[in-house]
């Protein structure tokens, strides 16, 4: 069987390829008989099976070398050729038929074979579908004169559109209809349109399906509110998909400052530290840090502690129209402090981080040095801060 059917399906290729200008090498034969033959065959093949005359090995690399055939039929779009010529478009639904047939078969292999395939062995519903761009109600008055005779292909003609292909159609129609950003519809279309093409097997195909019932539901959410919480989420469902090279951290401030009209960036940056966490839990490989979006990822959070320190420092100035200067022991000051931090009794953002608290005095205003000119940066008062929580100064010799 498989070597008729490659031996058919090279020149139908050839005449795919020319959009059927050269038909020349055209070989019409009986499809409906070769479907019935062909049919038989697997019948064969399941009770040698059942017989324990052929082992499943044996019969599972026929079957995925069926598989591979109709693969390589996928890979360009079944359209008619855009012309009048009767030889041609006959040509065409000729070879159409043929392809439709190793569909039919594919199909039947895979319910008769159904006890034998192990879960990952088995297809994904996209992957058994046929790939014609034309309604399903013209093929069947495109093939009228088959039906009678060919049941396969009137079941073929009616069956069910894949689910995850019904949530691809939705993605693609929320894109064109809803008002998403450049940036991002390049992002969700380099990111679905490869992993919707043609699932591995049926449960990555379980997988992708709910992701993409999440993504469309953020895009239909946006199009009602466009909330930057929904922007975000679907920034993240792309990029934890997908390796981004179309989407930039310069996109993201753009987004950011545009949307966001209340600048919350600690929610921010948490909100990314748990989507890098995510990220690094879906790809366990020693070759994560080396990926495009989980270099994204790190800049995306190091841009938001930026953000974050900015807005520290803008809040800290706009507290006093005057500049503070402490000319005494700093821990003199810092042990004022010291005990409302360690007790939680004094918050910034409510939160009692170290690094905060030096971070505000430090724009508040100025502590000098004690045997330098000049004053204490952000980052000596941390340290005070830290020896003070370790008990590593004897604040009694301070005065």
């Amino acid at each position: 069987m498989l070597y008729q059917l490659y031996r058919l399906a090279i020149p139908l290729l050839e005449r795919k390829k020319s959009n059927w200008q050269d038909i020349s090498q055209l070989e019409v034969v009986p499809v409906l008989q070769l479907q019935e033959e062909f049919s038989e065959e697997l019948f064969q093949c399941l009770q040698q099976l059942e017989e324990a005359s052929i082992n499943w090995s044996y019969v599972y690399h026929k079957y995925r070398s069926l598989q591979k055939l109709k693969l390589l039929l996928d890979e360009d779009p079944w359209c008619k050729p855009a012309t009048k010529e009767a030889d041609r478009m006959s040509c065409f639904v000729h070879d159409l038929l043929i392809y439709l047939m190793i569909c039919s078969l594919l199909q039947q292999a895979t319910i008769l074979f159904q006890g034998f395939l192990e879960s990952d062995q088995q297809p994904s519903s996209m992957a058994l579908y046929h790939r014609v761009k034309h309604s399903n109600s013209w093929l069947l008055t495109v093939f009228s004169k088959y039906l009678p005779d060919g049941d396969w292909l009137r079941q073929l003609l009616h069956q069910q559109t894949p689910c995850l292909l019904r949530e691809d159609h939705q993605l693609h129609k929320l894109i064109k209809n809803g008002s998403l950003p450049a940036c991002l519809i390049q992002l969700v279309r380099d990111t679905w349109e490869p992993l919707t093409a043609c699932p591995e097997n049926r449960n990555y195909e379980y997988l992708l399906l709910q992701d993409i019932k999440d993504l469309n539901r953020y895009l239909i959410r946006f199009r009602q509110h466009h909330r930057w919480e929904t922007l975000r989420d679907i920034i993240h469902a792309c990029l934890l998909r997908s390796e981004s090279h179309s989407f930039f951290v310069e996109d993201y401030v753009l987004l950011l400052r545009k949307y966001q009209s209340a600048k919350y960036y600690k929610d921010e940056l948490d909100y990314w530290k748990q989507a890098k966490k995510q990220f690094m839990a879906a790809h366990n490989s020693e070759l994560i840090q080396l990926t495009p979006s989980y270099r994204l990822y790190k800049r995306i959070i190091q841009t938001c502690k930026a953000l974050q320190s900015d807005q520290t420092k803008d809040d800290c100035r706009q507290l006093c129209q005057y500049q503070i200067d402490w000319i005494g022991h700093p821990i003199t000051l810092l042990r004022l402090l010291h005990p409302l931090i360690s007790k939680g009794q004094l918050l910034i953002n409510g939160a009692c981080d170290l690094s905060t608290f030096a971070r505000f005095i430090a724009s508040l205003g100025r502590v000098k040095k004690v045997r330098s000119d000049g004053y204490l940066s952000e980052s000596s008062l941390l340290t005070y801060l830290k020896k003070l929580n370790s008990g590593d100064i004897d604040l009694e010799q301070v005065h």
